[in-house]
């Protein structure tokens, strides 16, 4: 992904190319993981930080799953990506739902049917918000990606 500035945008309009390469002002490459992979991370830490017992203050990736619905296609490529994901993380002892004999789905599940994030998305995460989503509103494209079958 290349990046650039408010100075070489303005520069560049303005035709001062000269001081653009004076100053070394071109735009730049700049590695940034993608939305496919944000979005299967935070499956992984929803379901890592409900079975550590550690969710206070991780709800907000409810929320933020609920905006990546919006960008990222579900299909056979993102089912892959979550293979890949689960096996880079398994070996890893905080990485408990990347472990073999958890069902991420039936997990991902529990967590809605128990409301587990619930209290902390309704009174941190939804606060923060600049554009409000309630927690059941989030929680419902929780439960589309488990029907398009991520895992």
């Amino acid at each position: 992904m290349k990046a650039d500035s408010l100075v070489y945008q303005y520069l560049k309009k303005s035709g001062y190319d000269d001081l653009i390469d004076q100053y070394e002002l071109e735009p730049f490459d700049v590695n940034v993981q993608t939305a496919d992979r944000t979005m299967i991370d935070k499956l992984f830490a929803l379901g890592d930080y409900y079975l550590s017992g550690t969710i206070d203050e991780h709800s907000r990736h409810i929320y933020d799953l609920h905006k990546l619905y919006e960008v990222v296609e579900i299909n056979d490529n993102l089912r892959q990506l979550a293979e890949q994901v689960r096996a880079e993380r398994e070996p890893h002892k905080t990485c408990l739902s990347a472990r073999a004999d958890v069902d991420m789905n039936e997990l991902l599940q529990e967590i809605i049917d128990t409301n587990a994030y619930k209290a902390d998305y309704e009174s941190k995460t939804y606060n923060m918000l600049y554009k409000k989503v309630s927690y059941k509103e989030a929680v419902e494209t929780l439960k589309m990606i488990i029907e398009k079958k991520v895992f």
